[in-house]
């Protein structure tokens, strides 16, 4: 037997369904300084300048690693109840 589900809601219900956090303030961040090191002309490996934000905003890659796998933890766990 195969069952489809069909939901309609914005991206915004859906995370909190999931019980994700709400990631937009970090991201309206990022960007922010994104459009200033850019229009500062700012001149670097975007990689690079990637790293360095996220370092400052969450104290480092492994932090964000850590992060990451909250999110999926809490995801798979929430489908298997």
């Amino acid at each position: 037997m195969k069952i489809n589900v069909t939901f309609e809601c914005t991206p915004e219900e859906m995370r909190s369904a999931c019980g994700l956090p709400d990631v937009q303030p970090l991201q309206n961040a990022v960007m922010a300084e994104l459009q200033n090191k850019v229009k500062s002309g700012f001149a670097m490996d975007p990689a690079e300048m990637i790293r360095g934000m996220f370092t400052q905003y969450l104290g480092g890659i492994e932090q964000l690693q850590g992060f990451l796998a909250r999110i999926e933890q809490a995801a798979t766990t929430r489908r298997k109840e």
